[in-house]
């Protein structure tokens, strides 16, 4: 009676595992336990073990089929021409990565005139990254050219080294977009400061001009920053000679700028995900090719 819960026990896993077990291999299994004096139940486990082994070599022996009918079928000209074309795009993405790099450094360095500030490094880390990125995928063609499996596994490496940067260029964008306090903290100290030196210097009066046109604001704090008398030509649309307070623009030029520059943070970090998508389309494109190429060596090894 204690052996039936084991008995059924056992008869599940074999079902589980192997598909329903035939009378006649249980039978067996049995004329062999009461012959040796072996308890049934060791038998079926060792029997499980093997049938557990030998499905796992199956499995793997049918994923190596797929994959070896999968670059049988695929010819090595279309992962070339594939490759050209995304390695094109590839390039069109670093050359974007130093767009925003060079932005990223106008809207932070230049416009404000802060030559110490938080993000400076990140502008100059996303220029570079592109950079080297544009380099490599040039001199890249020369490896689609030569056939070279050492070459295109270099670029291979270079290519997800450069991802990661431009994955970690993407999250520190995002990151900073949503820092609020910290954008405000570090836009009232050099913002203000602009504004003070815009009634010093011909120079500053033009970058608060621009900032209070383009953005369409008045004032670092809004219009009260001027006398009611003196409010700036910038603070009014069409360039009037003279600007009024009804005429004026009524948000302040801190929240204006601070919404502008969480907005570049968050499209620049969203297009630098976009970016690193399509260098990881081209990788697997490469290691396709590499998996082609080295099928093709042995094919000819083979043959010889």
């Amino acid at each position: 009676m204690n052996s039936l819960p084991l008995t059924v026990h056992f008869h599940f896993q074999v079902t589980f595992y192997g598909g329903r077990a035939s009378a006649e291999r249980l039978a067996h299994l049995f004329l062999i336990s009461s012959s040796l004096r072996v308890p049934l139940h060791s038998l079926i486990f060792f029997w499980l073990i093997k049938m557990r082994i030998a499905g796992s070599a199956m499995e793997s022996c049918r994923c190596r089929v797929m994959q070896s009918l999968l670059i049988y079928h695929v010819r090595i000209s279309w992962l070339r021409t594939a490759a050209v074309v995304l390695n094109i795009i590839v390039i069109c993405v670093f050359w974007w990565c130093i767009v925003v790099g060079i932005v990223l450094s106008l809207v932070l360095n230049y416009i404000i005139g802060a030559p110490q500030q938080r993000y400076a490094n990140l502008s100059i880390l996303v220029f570079m990254t592109g950079a080297l990125g544009l380099i490599v995928s040039l001199s890249a063609f020369n490896c689609f050219k030569r056939r070279g499996r050492c070459g295109l596994m270099t670029y291979v490496i270079v290519l997800w080294i450069i991802t990661i940067s431009v994955l970690v260029n993407a999250i520190l964008l995002l990151l900073a977009s949503k820092n609020q306090n910290e954008l405000f903290e570090w836009i009232d100290m050099n913002l203000e400061e602009m504004f003070q030196n815009g009634a010093q210097s011909v120079r500053g009066m033009e970058a608060v001009f621009l900032i209070e046109s383009q953005l369409s604001c008045c004032g670092f704090n809004g219009t009260s920053y001027y006398p009611p008398d003196s409010i700036t030509v910038g603070c009014c649309d069409g360039l009037n000679i003279k600007c009024t307070v009804d005429a004026a623009h009524k948000k302040a030029c801190r929240v204006a700028f601070m919404e502008m520059v969480q907005g570049r943070f968050k499209d620049f970090g969203i297009s630098l995900l976009c970016a690193a998508l399509i260098i990881f389309v081209a990788i697997m494109n490469l290691c396709l090719m590499l998996a082609k190429m080295r099928y093709d060596e042995k094919e000819m090894e083979i043959n010889r």
